[in-house]
């Protein structure tokens, strides 16, 4: 049999800690499927010089990490301070510069690598004319337009459309993701492909349950509690989860505790006002970005994971309870229930009450809770990184060829 083709990769990382969400977590994944995936393939994942070094304990074997230079002009305004500006900042280089000339030039650094393909893993890329991997995630922009600034919103379309046209494979997470950026961007199915992602918890250093108790313990966590882990963005619907809170403690004299996790953004200040006016200060925390090491402890000991988001493109936190056992209450939206599956509570993310019910009904049911728990961990059990690399691979491998 001919021995497989060395491949040379490249793959994005271009982020800071704590930005991208569940994109930053996939990316660490990618990263060590790659490492432990074995076979003569070599991964350089592009960085920026002064974010690089929070990214090398997930390098090893045949991933390199790549400096690249510094971070662009827009996360200068990623202080909450001078976020307001960014919309101006944006509006204002448009007019200097038409959103086609805004397209990022492929760095020098790709030449010295000489790649055969580039994965763009990230919803951001650049212009290239090598063999190419497109990964928008989802198209969010699209449906819920009322999240974005008008600059925002129509850079975004613009550049995931040009970089759709550009790729010789679009990748999505979910068959629902594959039909929706077809429809949307009329790309022909031969096109695209879909490929799930595995949990990034797998991937997290392990941590024993003294540690674990000492941790939460001293972070004041509470014994029971659930877990809802994402960003402070309007779409990952925090407000009606948290109007869903009210109203079991004040319809059905059920008090759930709330922790949540994940950067805080400007819409946070909504949700504080949200809380206080509920009187549920006590009741509902956030942290903000925590480590690998607290959100695993957060994880192992969470009653229940809570998952109301109005759009996703794959819930990786999803994949993480249930690996870890965590049972679930979800959101129907997009790309969830084929995500999954019979091993979670479903509820509309648009009805607090049926979310504070669904909620109440896991809280106090332990024997649903097992069921749940067993059901997810015989679901998960087909998203494995060692299925995501050889998957990726195939498909570098088929466009490398296609190449030469």
């Amino acid at each position: 049999m001919m021995k497989p083709a060395r491949l040379r990769v490249v793959l994005d990382a271009r982020m800071l800690p704590g930005e991208r969400g569940g994109v930053e977590q996939a990316t660490i994944g990618l990263m060590h499927a790659f490492s432990n995936h074995g076979g003569d393939h070599e991964y350089f994942f592009l960085a920026y010089d002064d974010a690089i070094d929070w990214l090398r304990p997930s390098t090893g074997g045949s991933v390199r990490l790549v400096p690249v230079g510094p971070p662009p002009v827009a996360t200068s305004f990623s202080h909450p301070l001078l976020r307001p500006l960014l919309p101006i900042a944006r509006r204002l280089r448009r007019t200097v510069w038409p959103l086609d000339r805004q397209i990022e030039r492929e760095p020098t650094a790709i030449a010295d690598i000489a790649p055969d393909v580039i994965h763009f893993n990230l919803q951001t890329a650049f212009q290239t004319e090598r063999r190419n991997v497109y990964q928008p995630w989802d198209l969010q922009h699209v449906h819920y337009p009322q999240y974005f600034d008008r600059e925002e919103w129509l850079k975004r379309d613009h550049d995931y459309r040009f970089f759709c046209q550009q790729a010789d494979r679009v990748l999505l997470t979910s068959q629902w993701g594959r039909a929706d950026v077809e429809r949307i961007y009329k790309i022909p199915r031969s096109k695209t492909c879909v490929i799930p992602m595995a949990a990034p918890v797998t991937t997290y250093p392990t941590i024993d349950d003294r540690a674990i108790d000492s941790l939460l313990e001293t972070s004041c966590i509470p014994s029971a509690f659930a877990l809802y882990p994402a960003q402070t963005w309007a779409h990952k619907n925090h407000a009606t989860l948290i109007e869903a809170l009210r109203l079991a403690r004040d319809r059905h004299g059920v008090t759930i505790a709330l922790i949540c996790t994940g950067r805080l953004t400007s819409h946070y200040r909504a949700l504080v006002q949200q809380i206080v006016n509920a009187g549920l200060e006590q009741q509902v925390r956030f942290l903000g970005f925590t480590d690998a090491e607290f959100l695993l402890s957060l994880f192992r000991r969470a009653r229940m994971l809570v998952f109301p988001s109005l759009f996703e493109g794959w819930g990786l936190p999803l994949t993480e309870a249930m690996v870890l056992g965590v049972p679930i209450v979800a959101s129907t939206a997009t790309c969830i229930p084929e995500q999954l599956g019979d091993a979670a509570l479903m509820v509309d993310p648009r009805d607090a009450d049926a979310m504070a019910q669904s909620m109440i009904r896991l809280w106090n049911d332990t024997a649903l809770q097992k069921s749940l728990a067993d059901k997810g961990r015989r679901h998960v059990a087909q998203f494995t990184w060692s299925r995501t690399a050889s998957e990726l691979i195939a498909i570098y491998g088929h466009l490398a060829a296609q190449h030469k």
